[in-house]
């Protein structure tokens, strides 16, 4: 048992050692176009190297890069610093948030300080698009020559397109007659709600599927069936049978003139 409490009498003679004051300095609240950030110090009652992490938290927000500091403390001189989140009230919604410092060495120790984020809660808006009225999704791709339809049911979006060739022109029923990139940019004041200010969304026109080729079936012909294997055409055809008559005519003739004379 003596081992024992002679580690917690160490402990503690340690702790009261290199006990140190921690102070958080944070404005209670940060508006719109305010950047979030805190003043801290540290003071030890004894010469000491210190590390610690000085860090913002929100609700629903991600937490920035964690950096370790180190400080050469002072006996009763404080070490002042400043922690910047790196963005302002407009960039997250209404909410309770805290302003921390957590030391990790020679002791762990830590102080924190709550704020709150008044703004305006954003607007949840999603677009939607397509080549005929009425898609409840936003289409990627387009066809050349498909018309475009930007299905917005909210009056107070603004939305306009610019065409590969750097044209705009307003984001209701225009025809896509360039290949390439489009871009739609549309904006939007609701009251009691964060604006939107050109938001961009990108689509693409490429060239539509091949149409299939329709061949009509070529008239019958009449096939001259004495001339097919030949080439003969009719007409000569004709003109033969003409003149084999003819020349079997006169063979009869000649063939009755010498029986004749026989006899």
């Amino acid at each position: 048992m003596k081992p024992l409490f002679h580690c917690m009498i160490f402990l503690m003679i340690m702790g009261a050692v290199f006990a140190l004051d921690l102070d958080i300095a944070v404005q209670d609240k940060f508006h719109d176009d305010e950047s979030l950030q805190f003043t801290y110090s540290l003071m030890s009652d004894s010469d000491t190297e210190t590390t610690f992490v000085p860090y913002m938290f929100c609700m629903d927000s991600p937490v920035a890069l964690l950096q370790e500091q180190h400080a050469s403390l002072k006996a009763g001189i404080p070490f002042i610093g400043t922690y910047a989140y790196g963005i302002q009230g407009k960039d997250l919604e209404p909410t309770t948030c805290a302003a921390m410092i957590h030391v990790i060495a020679p002791i762990d120790q830590r102080a924190e300080k709550e704020f709150t984020i008044d703004t305006l809660p954003s607007y949840d808006f999603s677009s939607s698009a397509g080549n005929k009225p009425g898609e409840t999704t936003f289409q990627k791709i387009f066809y050349l020559g498909d018309t475009f339809y930007f299905n917005n049911k909210n009056e107070a979006v603004i939305a306009k397109i610019t065409f590969p060739d750097g044209k705009t022109l307003p984001a209701d029923a225009a025809l896509l007659d360039q290949l390439g990139t489009y871009t739609l940019t549309y904006s939007l004041q609701k009251q009691g709600f964060k604006p939107i200010i050109d938001q961009k969304t990108r689509f693409a026109v490429i060239t539509g599927p091949a149409k299939p080729i329709v061949i009509s079936p070529a008239a019958p012909q009449k096939k001259n069936l004495v001339g097919a294997s030949t080439g003969i055409t009719g007409r000569q055809d004709k003109s033969i049978w003409l003149i084999g008559s003819i020349f079997g005519f006169l063979i009869s003739i000649a063939v009755l003139v010498l029986t004749s004379k026989k006899r």
